[in-house]
């Protein structure tokens, strides 16, 4: 398996053997693609869905910890309405 170390900089007499070349069928154009800079390319796509990634990785993380919170406060407040319903019945009674 290869990974970007595995790459090394191109020679200047390397940089016409890079070339690749694919054919569409449909109309038979030649396009030409510079394989060093298709790989830069990708490496700078891939470091970009990496930084999104880890970026909404934390978001949720907070959001969780807000969601969390936030029940804890709804359980207590429901606790505190309950004890104060039961307050008032009692009153009634009395």
């Amino acid at each position: 398996m290869f990974t970007w170390e595995d790459l090394e900089e191109p020679k200047e007499e390397d940089v016409e053997a890079s070339m690749c070349l694919m054919t569409n069928s449909d109309n038979e154009k030649v396009i030409l693609f510079d394989k060093p800079l298709v790989y830069k390319e990708l490496e700078s796509k891939f470091d970009s869905l990496l930084f999104d990634s880890n970026f909404l990785t934390n978001k949720c993380n907070s959001l969780q910890k807000e969601i969390s919170k936030l029940k804890e406060e709804k359980e207590k407040l429901q606790t505190l309405n309950n004890c104060r319903a039961i307050f008032r019945r009692s009153r009634l009674f009395d």
